[in-house]
C-alpha cells in the first residue's frame, strides 16, 4: 500500500467541486473499493474524478473513516451516489 500524499488530496479538494463520502466500516471497505474505482473508470472521463481516504473525530471522540470520491461533473457524482449509497 502506498503512503497517502497530502498534496494530492489538497489538489483534489480544490479541483473537484462535487464530493461523495463513502463510510468505511470497522472491518474496512475491501473489494467494494475496487468496484467503486472501476465504476469511476467506466463512467467518468480520465482526469475528471479522484479518490482519497479521510478521517475525522466525532464529538464523542470516535474516529470516523471514509473514502471521499471527487468529481468534476454533478451528474456523474449523483450517479455514483445512487449506485453506491442508495
Amino acid at each position: 500500500m502506498t503512503r497517502p500524499n497530502p498534496r494530492l488530496k489538497q489538489q483534489a479538494e480544490k479541483r473537484f467541486p462535487h464530493k461523495v463520502d463513502v463510510p468505511v466500516p470497522p472491518g474496512g471497505i475491501g473489494k467494494r473499493l475496487n468496484a467503486m474505482i472501476a465504476w469511476c473508470g467506466e463512467h467518468a472521463a480520465r482526469g475528471f474524478w479522484d479518490c482519497h481516504g479521510h478521517r475525522v473525530r466525532s464529538a464523542d471522540d470516535t474516529l470516523q473513516r471514509f473514502a471521499r470520491f471527487y468529481f468534476a461533473d454533478a451528474p456523474i457524482a449523483q450517479a455514483f451516489k445512487r449506485e453506491w449509497l442508495g
